[in-house]
């Protein structure tokens, strides 16, 4: 879990949309965060994909989307913890339907 703030690659104020993965706007520099109660975080993986989206409220982090995709690109999975650390994995095929959900243990910190 990432608890430090300077440890994201990107930084936004929102997200549009309601596909997945989600689609942040509004960038921000990581030295706007600390004037900011509330900012997304986000890490990507070696081919630049978001794969880690922390939605930060005062410090905590109040939602957590992992992303992970196939060789070729399109999403395979998304875990998504809510503040209640309650998880759901989707599952998508590779026109973005989901194909199957999984409930989650709670999210270790």
């Amino acid at each position: 879990m990432i608890e430090n703030t300077t440890d994201y690659d990107n930084y936004f104020l929102s997200y549009s949309g309601a596909s997945l993965p989600l689609r942040l706007v509004s960038p921000i520099a990581a030295e706007e965060v600390h004037n900011r109660n509330t900012y997304f975080g986000a890490k990507v993986d070696q081919n630049g994909r978001i794969c880690l989206i922390h939605k930060r409220v005062y410090g905590d982090i109040e939602l957590a989307h992992h992303y992970r995709y196939h060789n070729d690109g399109w999403l395979r999975e998304a875990d998504i913890y809510g503040v209640d650390d309650e998880g759901m994995r989707l599952q998508f095929d590779r026109a973005g339907n989901v194909i199957g959900r999984t409930e989650l243990e709670p999210e270790s910190n």
